[in-house]
């Protein structure tokens, strides 16, 4: 009897009360389109441009790449271990030409290193879009949007490695 009290009460303050839920979402400002010119944009507050990085494929799903976007220059990005300290780009792409929305499936990690810690924050809002796989190059658009301060936006070219 006491639960079903106790049930009755509660439905009949939460029927009475407006309750109100605010996700990360309200705090973004609409996805952009696609721009024209090199990606770019913020990654941990900073200023990110896209400079060098690769695809090859997945080891989760041999129909996809995995992106690597840095913001410096690499000579040999396919032999490239990556820098740790420097902010870049990580995600899945399908290996074939198609505009390809980020969502909880399918979406783009931001990962940074602030204060000593490394943060990584997974970008939902935006898409990606491939519009040509040629020799050992791949080209494509994208805008990715975790929030505010940390968002891309343009195009790149990428080199594509064996694994």
């Amino acid at each position: 009897m006491k639960v079903l009290i106790s049930v009755l009460v509660l439905l009949s303050f939460t029927a009475c009360n407006e309750v109100k839920s605010v996700s990360r979402s309200d705090e973004r400002k609409s996805v952009e389109p696609i721009k024209e010119g090199s990606l770019d944009g913020k990654i941990g507050k900073n200023n990110w441009s896209y400079l060098s990085g690769r695809v090859k494929t997945s080891y989760f799903d041999k129909n996809e790449y995995s992106l690597e976007l840095w913001d410096y220059s690499s000579n040999d990005p396919c032999n490239e271990w990556g820098k740790a300290d420097v902010s870049k780009i990580l995600g899945r792409i399908p290996k074939n030409i198609g505009s390809f929305d980020l969502g909880n499936e399918r979406n783009v990690t931001f990962t940074f290193k602030e204060n000593g810690t490394y943060v990584n924050y997974i970008a939902t809002e935006g898409k990606i879009v491939v519009s040509k796989i040629e020799g050992d190059f791949l080209e494509g658009k994208m805008v990715a949007q975790y929030d505010n301060e940390n968002y891309v936006n343009g195009s790149f070219r990428i080199q594509i490695c064996s694994n």
